[in-house]
């Protein structure tokens, strides 16, 4: 007798090192992830229905799985046939803003039209149970990086062009569409595009058969931070998702995004209102970091780390077994502050391509 049940067919999970025990904030223990909510594309939510496919999110990212039938003893298939040419999308969207600044992400480039865009169509030897979705292992500010455009979409051609000349192409399929409207003035043409008929995905931009652009298309969502898809053909084996007879082979395929800690330098701004210290000193009570007396004035001392610090939930929880290190002001060998407050690793500062958390103590 052939039995139905609901088998794994892949899941995804979110990793950031800045937390402690690497997926979220430790105090927390939410059951769904705090940092992103998962978005699914309307052909997303289409192709679950049609397929009879579960999507359970949880606390650092989600598990999908597929109706499935127990063919012979322990070798399970899908109860319906995935076409091979589908594919998935998942858009995260930001919750928590604090991580653009404690993870090493392109947080600046967020705001001119630019997100994250990851597949799983890789070429490594990854094991299944830990698939990266990036050209990296780890996220970085740099790769990966995509243009986000809604469904009015312009370009201006530097020369002259009518609106069949002009076409944005699926990458991925065969979809595309012309200029709606092509006007052209000193040289120039104004091209305008309606992308609602199209599905959201990777599209270029064709004018005259050359290539001027690529992009994502992301239909309702254009303010996401990273766009996932997930295809189910084209994909190396240790990324493949069903195999040619549509069975389950285990274990299954886990992909992973790996978000990193930013290094960041910290500045302590010393306000000497009440108590004037004569010869300032910030330590660190194991002397693992030192801090550079960058200015000085009569009320005022401003101090930098030698060096870059990881941001991490406890940056001075340290040894085994751990104890809290502490950052300590005196004046001279005197001291005056046993214990001073850290920077907030959620707010930083960019200057001549370094990053700084700072704060200010008043005394």
């Amino acid at each position: 007798m052939i039995k139905t049940i609901y088998k794994p067919l892949f899941g995804f999970a979110i990793k950031n090192n800045f937390y402690a025990n690497g997926y979220y904030k430790s105090s927390s223990g939410p059951k769904i992830s705090e940092d992103f909510h998962i978005l699914l594309s309307k052909s997303t939510q289409n192709i679950f229905k049609q397929f009879g496919l579960i999507f359970r999110e949880k606390v650092n990212g989600f598990d999908l799985f597929a109706e499935s039938l127990e063919t012979t003893l322990g070798t399970f298939s899908t109860a319906k046939k995935i076409e091979k040419e589908t594919k998935l999308a998942f858009f995260l969207q930001l919750q928590n803003q604090s991580l653009l600044s404690y993870s090493d992400v392109a947080f600046d480039q967020m705001s001119v039209g630019k997100a994250y865009y990851f597949n799983n169509l890789g070429v490594n030897t990854d094991s299944r149970d830990a698939l990266r979705l990036g050209t990296n292992t780890e996220i970085n500010s740099v790769d990966d990086l995509v243009k986000i455009t809604t469904s009015n979409y312009n370009y201006q051609h530097l020369g002259l062009a009518n609106n069949a000349a002009a076409k944005v192409i699926s990458i991925d399929s065969p979809d595309f569409v012309v200029a709606k409207s092509a006007t052209q003035n000193n040289g120039k043409t104004d091209l305008v595009f309606d992308l609602s008929p199209l599905p959201p995905g990777r599209y270029k931009l064709e004018i005259f058969g050359a290539i001027k652009e690529e992009f994502y298309f992301a239909g309702n969502h254009p303010q996401i931070f990273a766009i996932i898809e997930i295809f189910f053909e084209g994909t190396q084996p240790n990324y493949q998702i069903l195999e040619p007879d549509f069975s389950l082979s285990f274990p299954r395929p886990n992909h992973v995004l790996n978000f990193q800690r930013r290094k960041t330098f910290w500045r302590y701004i010393l306000n000497m209102n009440n108590i004037i210290l004569t010869n300032p000193i910030l330590e660190i009570s194991d002397g693992t970091i030192s801090f550079i007396k960058v200015s000085q004035t009569a009320k005022q001392a401003i101090f930098t780390s030698n060096t870059a610090l990881d941001s991490m939930e406890d940056p001075l929880l340290r040894g085994s077994p751990a104890v809290f290190e502490r950052v300590i002001l005196k004046d001279g060998i005197k001291e005056i502050i046993a214990n001073l407050p850290l920077p907030d690793a959620s707010i930083i500062i960019q200057e001549n391509n370094q990053f700084y958390t700072e704060i200010s103590i008043n005394i």
